[in-house]
């Protein structure tokens, strides 16, 4: 089976028991399915592929490819695009892609202070994306409100011919296993049925899922960014608080509900500052964003400011003051990476949101520190990256939780197409 396909089976979720019975609409018995599935997931994500490569990487023959890559070109699924021009023996190959039009994700990502919503279709295609600020701590109905208005707007805004099938929604808070909010400390939000919120306020016929911000930005990394071919690496995201992701031995580590992760809440200073989560000493407490700028005397930035520059030209121009917050917020959090390291022992951790723009002022300090920290086995085998998606790591997973329904389950798809004939 292609690795594509068990990305997705491992690291999202198993995907729904083929039945033994054939397909009314599609005639395809439970190899032909997953043969379908391998071919769209490949395609997902790599991109244009020629039919030889196709062949080569999914091990089928190449009738049996032309056969797939034919059902999926006459149902609308994918195209061609051209004649691969690659030097190599024999006649050239055809190339074909997926239809990006044919099943579009609206992903939405709700943050402190901030909304942010895009289009994403199949092979990861970005149509648009938009950020709106929102006021801080902004009540649920406030949010959802202007979310609605930004998914219609998406979605007015989309290719005539293009077919959205559902919204997956990050947040920074504690969702479990049934897309339930448990609590968002640094939106002001207590317990929410989010997902059925959603899916009143928006248009019908679209599927909604919830989860937290940092599995998906962990998923998007997986998928599409740093952590591609890493079976076993952390992200950690600081913003306002601090959240993570983990992919042991190439699944992505839920946890008993779905909550497993929340690193921010790791306790590396008993009796310290209190967190929004009831406790005290958090790792967020020390390595958060809001930390680091009380720390730094840079608690009254004009409106407007970016905080992360400001911490930037105050390191450049040599202020002692965010010299000094600059330096202990690398060694607590080389602190907390020493102890994930001796836990999990990646061998990648990426270091995203607003936090890791920090990355290139807190490295020397963290990696000084780590070597005390950390067993050295761990952590020699280990590196230390910035996000290759950036800010859009979390809306490229919560995309993808919702075009991970399509691709293995093509059937949908076939069945859509056919009732529209």
């Amino acid at each position: 089976m292609a690795i594509e396909v068990q990305a997705y089976r491992t690291l999202l979720a198993p995907p729904a028991r083929a039945t033994e019975r054939e397909s009314a609409v599609t005639g395809a018995t439970i190899p032909r399915r997953a043969n379908l599935i391998s071919t769209m997931a490949h395609l997902h994500l790599r991109g244009a592929q020629s039919r030889s490569e196709l062949v080569a990487g999914l091990n089928l023959s190449r009738s049996g490819i032309g056969s797939l890559i034919g059902e999926l070109i006459d149902r609308g699924i994918a195209e061609d695009a051209g004649v691969d021009r690659q030097p190599s023996p024999g006649r050239p190959s055809l190339v074909v892609r997926l239809n990006a039009r044919r099943a579009v994700a609206i992903a939405v990502e709700i943050g402190p202070g901030e909304v942010a919503v895009a289009s994403v279709g199949l092979g990861g295609v970005l149509f648009d994306l938009v950020r709106q600020p929102m006021p801080d701590r902004a009540a649920v109905p406030e949010v959802v409100e202007a979310i609605r208005l930004l998914v219609e707007d998406q979605i007015d805004r989309l290719p005539p011919d293009a077919t959205p099938v559902g919204v997956g929604v990050a947040v920074a808070g504690l969702v479990n296993n049934d897309g339930l909010l448990l609590h968002a400390p640094n939106l002001g939000w207590g317990h929410t049925d989010l997902r059925s919120v959603l899916r009143t306020a928006l248009p019908s016929g679209l599927t909604v899922t919830v989860g937290n911000e940092s599995t998906l930005a962990t998923i998007g990394e997986y998928l599409r960014g740093s952590l591609r071919g890493v079976d076993n690496g952390l992200l950690i995201s600081g913003n306002a608080g601090v959240g993570g992701g983990a992919v042991v031995n190439g699944r992505l580590l839920w946890g008993a509900n779905g909550l497993a992760a929340e690193v921010g809440h790791m306790k590396v200073q008993p009796g310290g500052a209190a967190c929004g989560c009831g406790g005290k000493g958090c790792w967020e407490t020390v390595i958060g964003l809001p930390a680091i700028l009380r720390a730094s005397g840079l608690t009254d930035l004009p409106d407007g400011t970016d905080p992360i520059e400001a911490l930037a030209d105050g390191a450049a121009a040599g202020n002692a003051e965010v010299l000094a917050a600059l330096d202990d917020a690398g060694r607590w959090v080389a602190t907390g990476l020493g102890n994930l390291l001796n836990v999990l022992n990646p061998t990648r951790i990426v270091f995203g949101g607003r936090l890791g723009r920090l990355l290139p002022h807190l490295r020397t300090t963290v990696e000084e520190e780590m070597g005390r920290q950390a067993l050295l086995g761990p952590l020699v085998e280990c590196d230390i990256v910035e996000p290759h998606l950036g800010k859009d790591a979390t809306l490229i997973g919560a995309s993808e939780q919702v075009l991970w329904h399509v691709l293995t389950h093509p059937e949908d798809l076939l069945v859509d197409d056919a009732a529209s004939a």
